[in-house]
């Protein structure tokens, strides 16, 4: 890819303000929110060394300390996860966890289960990263003895939002103002108001514009050229409402609407001699939640609901439709409520949780046959916890109906019990340094999509819902050799079996089939780390880093040739590195992403290798505080310094060099 160069005005921009920041650095009050950041505790639990499951997590502060600019780039960031990008600011992000697919992926937004009962997979893009507080991702089991049935699933995805600060009394807000390589423009705004000390009230809006007309090389020997990308353009804007309260009496109460609309132009995949596309597609989507906790004594109550419709517009131009056009809608529903109840006494705790899901999918299609699925899910979970030990049972009851309107042959029923299990014990607790060790075990399926089922030339309402085994064994340790350097390590070795792996085979150039025949073997190892070094008072110099070896091969038929072979875009090697300065004047980060070659079918050939690559983020900010706890942030990022050209999914070229500038304003 040829190298690019930032424009000279944008340059001048960021230089002048670096300058600036350096000079009044001096005679600015440390913003407040400074002062608080990374305890040895904090530090040390967000790679996930106090639970019996693998855990990791990212904050606010580290969202700057680890260099990421997005909530995909926050991700990868992750140990087990496999990242599916295509391309550009507001494009398709999805993920697959220890090599198990998207849909084992459970995601949750304030506690609550996003779902798409067509897909079955979330589109990560949807949640930009300056709307976020945290992201937790629970491998196996869920942190919370109560917590939903919904949530129990091989990964979860916690999304949770940033919320007015109790603390201070009247109006506040943020503004916040990304502008960008490729016709980026990302402004947002936050405003909250808390009411006394337990009541805070939040509206939000944010839009993203981006051109993503970004170049890159096509390689074909003497004929390799330079292009474009062209129709990539993406218009996505949302609001929110929140309100959250409480009270020792009566509980507290959380609750959320969301409206976001959003409009996306979709390049197509890159083929050599052909160029232009003409489709896009346009969502809609509106949503209702809210939860109540009420902890009375020994007793802890739950209870939560949800209601959410999204409706999708494809559209593609061609002269060879009639009328030249093709157009298909789809209008999906689902209404969704759980009810638990905990109790916990000395060392014994119990919890049950039980939840209804009713979902609902129809198209403009001829064929369309209007689906239906309602769901009962039942957990019920034990604890016994001691100082040095944890053991937490799980067993998990999912039952399901599927109904289609009219004569179609309806999906089966299904329903399946699931245990989990997973214990974790201290094994050395000095003053300086504790080493914990744990073992877990899950047992975990999935429904099939409204897509496996019924879609036209595709579906087949007679599969089986896939199945799979998660058994791992890790240590944990965390280390404070002195109060200037703390340090945090995890590893974790793992193997995943699925059976009954839902694939779909071409059988003609117009019909797939949708079988049952898939039967894949993982076997990983994942390596977190950390440590945070203090040589000065404000001065901080992070370090972190995750590595995953990932084996993930397919074992469903001895006589394919994609027997024993890794699976699709899934990487042997993949890791990331990051390091950081916190300081007064300007504060700086680093970090390096990559991953080992990969392919883009289960049959390995030369033609579908894709190569493996390394991309390197560089972060520079600095926040000034003013009087009545208002404070402006400045960063500047630039992302793929190297222009390192590469694709994540075959021919979908990724950006190159990029800049970013960012202003961020609290009052």
């Amino acid at each position: 890819m040829r190298f690019m160069c930032l424009p000279h005005r944008h340059v001048a921009l960021a230089l002048a303000v670096a300058s600036l920041t350096v000079c009044t650095a001096q005679n600015m009050p440390q913003d407040e929110s400074q002062l608080h950041a990374a305890p040895v505790v904090a530090q040390a639990d967000r790679v996930g060394v106090r639970h019996a499951m693998p855990v990791q997590s990212a904050d606010t502060a580290d969202f700057m300390l680890r260099a990421v600019s997005s909530t995909a780039d926050a991700l990868s960031r992750f140990a087990g996860v496999t990242l599916r990008d295509y391309g550009g600011a507001g494009g398709l992000k999805t993920i697959s966890v220890r090599g198990l697919g998207a849909q084992h992926t459970v995601v949750c937004h304030d506690g609550i289960v996003v779902s798409d009962s067509r897909s079955g997979t979330i589109d990560l893009s949807r949640f930009p990263i300056e709307d976020l507080f945290s992201i937790q991702l629970s491998i196996s089991d869920q942190t919370e003895l109560l917590c939903p049935a919904r949530q129990l699933g091989a990964a979860t995805l916690q999304f949770r939002s940033l919320r007015p600060d109790t603390a201070r009394h009247g109006l506040q807000g943020r503004l916040t103002l990304h502008q960008g390589s490729f016709g980026l423009w990302q402004p947002s705004l936050r405003l909250g108001h808390s009411i006394g000390k337990r009541h805070t009230l939040g509206v939000s809006a944010g839009w993203l514009h981006a051109v993503n007309d970004y170049p890159f090389h096509i390689s074909n020997g003497l004929a390799s050229h330079d292009e474009h990308r062209s129709h990539n353009r993406v218009d996505d804007w949302h609001v929110e409402a929140d309100y959250a309260g409480g009270g020792a009496e009566w509980g507290s109460v959380t609750a959320k609407a969301r409206f976001s609309r959003s409009q996306r132009q979709l390049p197509g995949p890159v083929v050599l001699y052909v160029s232009g596309n003409d489709e896009d597609i346009g969502e809609r989507e509106a949503s209702m939640q809210a939860r109540y906790d009420l902890v009375r004594g020994e007793w802890h109550f739950m209870a939560a609901g949800k209601g959410t419709w999204n409706g999708s517009r494809y559209r593609d131009r061609d002269e060879g439709y009639p009328g030249g056009e093709l157009k298909q809608n789809y209008w999906q529903r689902e209404l969704y409520a759980t009810i638990g109840i905990g109790w916990s006494r000395g060392l014994l705790s119990l919890a049950y949780a039980a939840d209804g899901v009713i979902q609902s999918l129809n198209s403009s299609l001829a064929t369309d046959n209007h689906a239906s699925r309602s769901s009962l899910l039942q957990s019920i979970s034990l604890r016994l916890q001691t100082r040095r030990w944890e053991l937490t049972a799980r067993a998990l009851l999912q039952l399901h109906a599927n109904h289609v309107r009219g004569n179609d042959v309806s999906a089966p029923n299904a329903g399946r019990l699931t245990p989990s299990l997973s214990l974790r014990c201290l094994v050395i607790d000095g003053r300086d340094f504790r080493l914990r060790a744990r073992a877990y075990y899950n047992n975990v399926y999935r429904q099939p999509t409204f897509t496996e089922n019924y879609f036209y030339h595709y579906g087949n309402p007679h599969l089986q819902p896939e199945k799979a085994q998660q058994l791992g064994i890790g240590l944990t340790a965390e280390m404070a050799a002195v109060d200037m350097l703390t340090a945090g390590l995890t590893i974790d070795a793992y193997s995943n079996l699925v059976r009954d792996k839902i694939v779909s085979v071409p059988m003609t150039t117009w019909l797939w089939l949708t079988q049952n025949i898939g039967r894949v073997r993982t076997r990983g190892l994942d390596v977190t780390m950390q440590m945070v070094w203090k040589p000065a008072d404000r001065h901080s110099i992070g370090l972190h880093g995750n590595y995953t070896w990932q084996q993930v091969r397919d074992r469903t038929d001895k006589t394919l040739r994609s027997y024993n072979q890794q699976l699709a875009y899934t990487p042997l090697h993949s890791g990331s590195v990051s390091l950081s300065w916190e300081n007064p004047w300007l504060s700086l980060s680093a970090s390096l992403a990559g991953c080992s070659p990969r392919w883009s079918t289960h049959t390995h050939t030369e033609t579908t290798r894709l190569s493996g690559y390394e991309t390197v983020n560089l972060s520079a900010w600095h926040a000034f505080a003013f009087p009545n706890r208002k404070r402006l942030l400045l960063r500047a990022d630039i992302t793929n310094l190297l222009g390192k050209a590469y694709e994540v999914v075959r021919r979908y070229p990724m950006p190159g060099r990029s800049y970013r500038i960012s202003a961020e304003f609290d009052f």
